[in-house]
């Protein structure tokens, strides 16, 4: 398994999982871990050395560095296929009909 890393400053691209749910293990460094709901509510948890933070399936997440220091994480999912959907694949590809 990669583990990723983060400078600090650094946010992980929204994006989220149609068919897995997904931990986030802080190994060093602290994170803000934002998660969106199916409704469009975020809530946002701030993570540091041995936290856990778990997203649902299908809710959109986010993780951004903080503090000084390099942040590493361990992101295991529930399922062996896990194809993240970006942020342009949440809104629908073109606009609704306009009323007439």
């Amino acid at each position: 398994m990669v583990v990723p890393a983060a400078a600090p400053g650094d946010v992980r691209e929204p994006h989220w999982h149609p068919n897995s749910d997904e931990w986030l293990f802080v190994m060093a460094g602290a994170v803000r871990m934002t998660i969106v709901d199916g409704k469009g509510a975020a809530s946002h948890f701030d993570c540091h050395v041995a936290d856990v933070a778990f997203t649902p399936l299908g809710s959109g997440h986010y993780a951004a560095s903080l503090g000084d220091e390099k942040v590493q994480w361990l992101p295991p999912h529930n399922h062996a296929d896990f194809p993240p959907r970006k942020p342009r694949q949440w809104t629908p590809t073109r606009p609704p009909p306009t009323p007439h």
